[in-house]
């Protein structure tokens, strides 16, 4: 039986040295731009940071793929890059979880109901309430529940480790 391609997500923001898609397996490059839109691929994180500056959205993130997870199974798992500062929370580092296409998500916010599309994987049993609703202080614990949407959703994850945070609000 023949491997279904993965589904690549649009890419706002274009590299001119990469046009590397972040769900790409085959790329070398392991560094993207995210603010719910995605970044080329990158292997020197320099080249994403104009992105910080023209994006207008409340929080963006730089971040570096870990796991490639689909259908329930771990696809690939990328080499961590030498040199980076990641973030860390709690004497942690900080972990995301990504989708390759947008995901429905109703939460209740002052008695209604508030429907949102994100490529955000938040925590099982979580209203949308803000950052911490989508990242993780535990590897493990971020890859299982990728597992666990990607077999239920049918949705491509990546994921990811946060180099930077930036919180705007």
């Amino acid at each position: 039986m023949a491997i279904k391609p993965i589904k690549f997500p649009p890419i706002r923001y274009q590299l001119k040295d990469s046009g590397a898609n972040p769900f790409d397996m085959e790329a070398k490059e392991n560094i993207f731009f995210f603010d719910d839109e995605y970044s080329c691929l990158s292997k020197n994180i320099q080249d994403l940071r104009p992105f910080c500056e023209i994006s207008n959205m409340y929080v963006v993130f730089e971040m570096e793929r870990m796991n490639l997870v689909e259908n329930g199974k771990v696809l690939k798992r990328f080499p961590k890059g030498e040199n980076q500062r990641y973030v860390i929370r709690d004497n942690n580092p900080v972990y995301a979880i990504v989708a390759n296409q947008l995901i429905d998500y109703s939460f209740h916010s002052q008695d209604r109901k508030i429907e949102r599309m994100s490529y955000w994987v938040i925590h099982e049993n979580d209203s949308f309430g803000g950052l911490y609703s989508f990242i993780w202080n535990n590897h493990g614990e971020a890859l299982n529940r990728a597992i666990h949407f990607s077999a239920e959703t049918k949705c491509a994850v990546l994921v990811v480790q946060c180099i930077s945070i930036e919180d705007r609000h």
